[in-house]
């Protein structure tokens, strides 16, 4: 994973380890969800939503899976 490439990105990008721990998230990544790179990494994904409102999650969900359709 070349990380200037990421980090380049406008793209909020994730790496998410088979625990489901977070070992990496670019710069864009870190501004959307408002939070600096060391708090993110080793910690859960699930971290990036703690600020949300239960109806806020599933409204990001919804608009995430729509996309693939």
């Amino acid at each position: 994973m070349d990380k200037y490439i990421l980090n380049s990105s406008n793209d909020a990008i994730f790496g998410l380890s088979l625990s489901w721990e977070i070992n990496y998230c670019n710069r864009a990544a870190c501004e959307l969800f408002g939070y600096m790179e060391g708090e993110l990494i080793g910690k859960k994904y699930t971290k990036l939503f703690d600020n949300l409102h239960p109806s806020e999650f599933d409204n990001l969900l919804e608009a995430l899976f729509s996309m693939n359709r």
